[in-house]
């Protein structure tokens, strides 16, 4: 009988070590506390997947990046325009402008007909400005000026210069025109 008693103690200790162990279980389960086990408590890698119910994590419970992006959703309206900003640096000094000049005359015939006219055309692109003189023998010739100007005929600017005679005049006399083509 000895050996049967042994086998009850060892079997009585072994049962009542399961109730001690069952009871504190269910024991601690009832009456813990709300919101007493926290990080500390849980150990690492302790809570997968399976003991988390599906639908109370948030965005917030995880670090950034670990979440994958969504789709792109549709572009939105335009925004207002801003305020203007400040004007920007002054940029460098440019060359002077200096135009092309090209100096050119005519004269009329030198002689005693009446009227003349005397035409310089300037190159492509350029403008006539010049002006006149008239020369005779006499500084008492009767010559007036009719057309002192500048047209542009087929888009050419020239420089025309026409005159008469006031009243019949035997001398000779003739028309320079001087012409400043600016381009």
């Amino acid at each position: 009988m000895h050996g049967f008693t042994r086998y009850l103690r060892q079997h009585h200790v072994a049962l009542l070590a399961l109730f001690v162990a069952l009871g504190g279980t269910s024991y601690a389960a009832i009456k813990l506390p709300a919101n007493s086990v926290g990080a500390k408590q849980i150990k690492r890698n302790a809570v997968g997947s399976a003991e988390v119910r599906n639908g109370v994590l948030k965005s917030a419970d995880f670090a950034a990046g670990e979440l994958p992006g969504g789709p792109v959703g549709p572009a939105g309206p335009a925004g207002g325009v801003g305020p203007q900003g400040p004007p920007g640096p002054q940029g460098p000094k440019g060359d002077p402008f200096l135009p092309s000049v090209v100096e050119d005359t005519g004269s009329s015939a030198n002689d005693s007909s009446s009227p003349k006219s005397t035409v310089v055309s300037c190159p492509e692109g350029s403008l006539a400005t010049g002006g006149y003189t008239i020369t005779t023998q006499d500084d008492n010739a009767p010559i007036v000026v009719v057309s002192d100007r500048e047209r542009f005929p087929a888009g050419i600017s020239e420089w025309v210069v026409t005159a008469r005679e006031s009243v019949a005049y035997a001398g000779t006399w003739q028309i320079q025109v001087f012409v400043n083509c600016i381009g």
